[in-house]
Parts: structure tokens; sequence; C-alpha cells
């Protein structure tokens, strides 16, 4: 066991490292060497650090908990019948598409060929050779005597200690489970409670196979393909039926078909465009255009028709109108952060015809091979289950950090103590990427304090996650050559890059509570812990590239009614983002060098063509009155 009292070797050297952790596996990187935690998040990072930092970050070793690569996609936690949520053209890496024979309108990639795609990624990026497999990570601590972030990690029962200049950490928000059931309301069950987590294990999908009853708990994307896959008989057993299924849940989530207008057009050429964003109210207004969507009566009367429309269009597309249990009662507006699935191939007609028996409530205790479940209508009611499946999602957690370390980062607000690592209400981020209490030192010259070397990439859920999750690995990465700025921080190395960059002065704390007040408007309980932005991802990404003065318009030619139309109306599809990398390195070569805005959220597109938007103007005017004119004679 190596002495954490003694400068390992790239310490002695003063090389800079750099930690990436990630969804139950570990990552750490440096300016030598970087390890990187290779889930979806981590291997993004580890690819942009290790390929698209102008070499700065010249090694990686990837520390990794699992047996095998691909976090939630790894072939020990994926099943037979599991598909991604997000449409196939909507969940790929930007520079990194998947194989033709897949990449169609209004598909849904199997996690087989997910599994497949991210250890391609891995392959073609040359990072298989640095990971370390069944290496967890236990703690990550600040050594001031060093000014190094000192990593404990365990490895074939021994500990391990490593010092990294930075870290980046990817958990992500699926590695700690989930349940809602104490001790006292299991005690005198006979039967198995599983988590969803574990369906991936063939002898957990036995068990539940065999059983003559099975009781689901949930209402998300698993809790729904699960009942099906069992009411269907997906992992049919010889000599075994299908068991009968009841789903329990609080309330019916939203579910988006696979294709929208009455299942002719595939839902993401429709509903990832700067268009449809636009009357979706963000935390603040990037352009005119956006705030006058949010404040003015005749936005928000739009606004309403727009989700009219789509709510209607949701249930009608996916037949739901003759079964009222599935048919959510609150508003589709407040179900855009995680509360929006895609409707399981099945799952309509599985309830139709009895297959799945839904229950609103929640269970209140278990006893023999019965649940008695407490109704939203104020009833009990006692149903037969020889098992129970949990699929009531995942808690927030950050286990390898102590309180003082989670204290001393800002990531809880102040006066808040971590009571348990492994299951925060809250987690507070810049940006949802860097911690307030690193954002800047305490003083210009203290080298003994956390300063622009520790990220995270994952915490920012959305509806196009690998977009985001490439963005912001960019954006890391500037961030660590001093080439972002940040509210209240220290200027930025102007001998790193020849951007014109005016710095802001406001508290960056300010910025985060602002934005964490908009989640909770418009996320509720899941906004409430600050790791979403659900359908906001184009915006939040322009965030990050005005950041990076780099362009948030993406397409080429010359402006005109047609560019700016293709701009607003096509879908905001991860190949827009492919050149990111690119241009960051041509960025100080640019003529057309952006300024960087104080507010926390910068212009977009319409103030970067304000010559063409200008005659525009009564154009899109017309244009959009002539639409929720329709819009509303229709509904």
């Amino acid at each position: 066991m190596e002495d954490r009292n003694q400068p390992d070797e790239n310490a002695r050297h003063g090389n800079k490292d750099l930690l990436v952790v990630g969804a139950g596996k570990e990552i750490i990187a440096s300016h030598q060497t970087m390890l990187i935690f290779p889930g979806l998040h981590g291997l993004i990072t580890a690819k942009v650090m290790l390929h698209d930092s102008a070499s700065y970050f010249r090694s990686v070793t990837i520390f990794e908990k699992n047996t095998e690569l691909g976090g939630v996609w790894s072939s020990n936690h994926i099943y037979d019948g599991l598909t991604t949520n997000s449409p196939l053209l909507t969940y790929e890496i930007p520079d990194f598409p998947y194989p033709q024979r897949l990449r169609s309108a209004g598909a849904h990639v199997s996690s087989q060929d997910v599994n497949i795609y991210l250890n391609a990624y891995a392959k073609h990026n040359s990072l298989v050779d640095h990971i370390r497999y069944q290496t967890q990570v236990t703690d990550i601590s600040w050594e001031a005597i060093s000014s190094t972030w000192v990593v404990t990690a365990a490895s074939a029962g021994k500990l391990i200690y490593k010092r990294f200049g930075y870290v980046v950490i990817c958990v992500g928000l699926y590695n700690t489970k989930f349940s809602p059931l104490k001790a006292s309301q299991t005690i005198d069950y006979h039967g198995k409670i599983f988590h969803s987590s574990q369906a991936g294990d063939a002898s957990v999908r036995d068990a539940l196979v065999k059983s003559k009853s099975v009781l689901v708990a949930g209402a998300g994307k698993s809790a729904l393909d699960l009942a099906t896959l069992l009411a269907r008989g997906q992992w049919h057993i010889e000599g075994h039926g299908s068991p009968r299924v009841t789903l329990v849940y609080r309330r019916p989530h939203w579910l988006s078909p696979r294709k929208m207008v009455r299942k002719w057009i595939p839902f993401e050429k429709l509903l990832f465009s700067r268009f449809v964003a636009a009357w979706l109210p963000f935390a603040e207004h990037p352009d005119k255009f956006h705030r006058l969507i949010a404040e003015s009566s005749f936005g928000k009367w739009s606004t309403r028709q727009v989700f009219k429309i789509i709510s209607d269009d949701f249930i009608k597309s996916n037949n739901q109108q003759d079964l009222p249990q599935t048919i959510p009662r609150h508003p589709l507006a407040n179900a855009l952060s995680g509360a929006l699935h895609v409707e399981p191939p099945g799952y309509v007609d599985c309830v139709r015809n009895g297959s799945i028996k839904i229950i609103e409530g929640h269970i209140q205790n278990l006893s023999g091979a019965s649940v008695t479940v407490a109704t939203s209508r104020g009833s009990s009611q006692t149903i037969q289950a020889d098992n129970v499946l949990l699929a009531t999602g995942y808690k927030l957690a950050l286990p390898f950090f102590s309180r003082d370390t989670i204290d001393a980062l800002g990531l809880l607000k102040p006066g808040v103590v971590a009571e348990d690592n492994t299951d925060l209400s809250y987690i507070r981020l810049y940006r949802l990427i860097i911690p307030p209490g690193t954002a800047q030192p305490s003083e210009a010259s203290n080298k003994h304090t956390p300063h622009r070397n520790i990220a995270f990439n994952g915490f920012a859920y959305s509806l196009l996650n690998p977009t985001v999750a490439h963005v912001t690995a960019h954006w890391i990465s500037d961030y660590f050559l001093d080439r972002i700025p940040v509210p209240g921080g220290a200027e930025v190395d102007q001998s790193k890059t020849d951007v014109l960059l005016s710095i802001p002065v406001p508290d960056i704390s300010l910025g985060i509570d602002r934005f964490h007040k908009w989640q909770i408007e418009s996320f509720g309980s899941h906004g409430a812990k600050g790791v979403h932005i659900g359908p906001h991802a184009t915006l939040f990404t322009d965030t990050l590239l005005t950041d990076m003065a780099l362009r948030t318009g993406h397409t080429r030619g010359i402006p005109g009614p047609t560019r700016l139309l293709r701009e607003w109306f096509r879908p905001m599809l991860p190949e827009i983002y492919r050149s990111v990398a690119a241009e960051r390195l041509t960025r100080e070569e640019r003529k057309d060098v952006m300024k960087y805005d104080t507010n926390m959220y910068s212009k977009v597109f319409w103030d970067s063509n304000q010559g063409v938007i200008a005659w525009l103007r009564p154009f899109l005017a017309i244009f959009l009155a002539l639409c929720f004119s329709l819009a509303y004679v229709l509904a």
C-alpha cells in the first residue's frame, strides 16, 4: 500500500492530474495522467481531455468499479427488451455516429447495441488500454500541503492512494438505488424484493418469470418497461406462463408516442427544435423572442395552446383515450424533467386487455405472499404478489466525499449539513458543472485551496444527454485551461486565449440560486435536486458554447429566410455539434470574435444574426399569429 504522506512520482515532478468519477465507475486523468469513469459521460470526458485539449492532458488511466465499461449499459446491467428512452438519433455522441444500419428516424436503440456502441467508442479513441477494472474510488480529499486531490481506491483487496491535480465527477444519477420501503414493512414478507437495477441479473429475471404474480412499483420508464416485458412473456421459461402483473404508482406519468400527429411523424422531428423550445420558459430569456413568449399575454396564451395540442396528440397517438388510469392529471408542462417517457411497445395494449392491472397508491405493508396498498382514494387493497420489483429510481449520492469535503466544495446551501452523503436532497453547481467553493480562490496567491481543478459531468439531466455531455466536456476542458471566466472569479489567463472577454462580477451563488429556483418552478420535485434541465438542452448548450466563445447558430450559408427557418425548425440533433472540437482549435483565428455576456444566460443565435432577424421580424410575427390562430380553431 502506498504511503499517502509521501508524494508519488507524478507529484514530485509537478504533473497535473485529473480524476473523473462516474456512475459506478471511477476515472482519473491528468496533465500527465488522467483517470476517467467509462460510462457515457466519463468516456466522452476522457476522450475530450485526451484528444481535444491541446495535449495538456497527455495520458489517461481509467478506474472502473465494474468488470467492464458502459455504466448502466454494461452487459451485466442490461437485459433483453431494454431500449433507450430517447430516440436513437438523439442518443448518440455528436462526433461518433451509430452505424448507418441503425440510424433511422423514430428508432430506439436496444441496450445491446448501446453496449457495443460505447465499447466501439472507447476502442476508436484509444481509451480501452487505459482502463483498470474492479477498482473503486472510496474517497477523494484535497491535500493543502501538496495542492493535489488525494484519491483512495480499493482494488484486489488493497487500498491504493494517488494524487491528482484535476478531478471530474461523472457518477451521474443512476448509481445508488432508492427503496421507499422500511425494514419494518417487509419483515413478514415471504417473497423476494428486487430493484430494477438488478434486472440485468439472469437469476433475478428467472425468479420473476417463475412467479405466479408480481407487483411492480413505480411509474417511470423502468417500471413500465419491466411490467410490459413480464406481462408479454419476453423472458419466457419452458413450463412457465406469464405472471399476473400489478403496477402500483402514486400517479401516472406522461407517455410520449414514438410518432406524433396521430402516429405520422417521429416525435424527435417535432419536439427537438428551437421553435418548440421557445415555448418552454427558461431560467433567463436569451433574446427578445423568448422574453415575449415568457412574459407577454400573447406568449403565455400561445404556450398554453402549444401544450394543449401536444397533450391531446400524445393521448390519441398512444390510443389511451379509453384508459383514464394511464392519463396524467397534471399538466404536460410539469412533466418535462424526468417524468416523460416513451410508451413501451405493447404497454397500452397490456393495460387494456388486463395483463397489467394498475393501482394508484403506494405500498403500505408486506406480509406472507401478499402486499397491502394504500390507494389514492384513501382505501386499502390487498393483492397477491410472490415477488416485488421496485422501479423507484435512485438517490443523489456522492459517497466518496466526506462531509467536510462536501462543505468545502460548497455543494450544499450555507448552513445545511450533509447528514448522509449517499442521499443528498440537492447539489449546488454553477452551470451544473462546477462547485461554487472552487470557482475562485480565497486569495489570489493562495495555492493551498482547490481552484479550477474539479468539475462534474452528468448532472444536467436532459432529453439530449450525449449532446449535453459532449458540450459540457469541452466546457470543462476550457475551464481547466483558464479560458472561461465565472461570476466573482479570478480573471481568465489572457495569454491562453485571444477571445475578447469582459469579466462578470456578481457572486456565483446568485446565479446558482436563481437557476435552482427556475428548476423547482419548472420540474417540481425533480428540479429540487438541482440536476435537471429537461427539454432545455438546446438553450443550455447555447449557454456553454457562448461561454467558450463558439457559435450557437449551426446553419451555414447566405443569411436569409431559408437559413433562419432551418435554424429554428430543424431538430437540434447531436450531429449538429460535431464541430465543437475543431471550432475550439480555430477559435483564436476567427474574425467574428464574440463577447462574453455578463448575464448568466447569454444571447443565442437570435442575437448573433440581428441583421437577418431585423427584417424578418414582421414575417415571423405574421407566421406565428397564423400558426396559433389555426391551432386555436382546431383545438
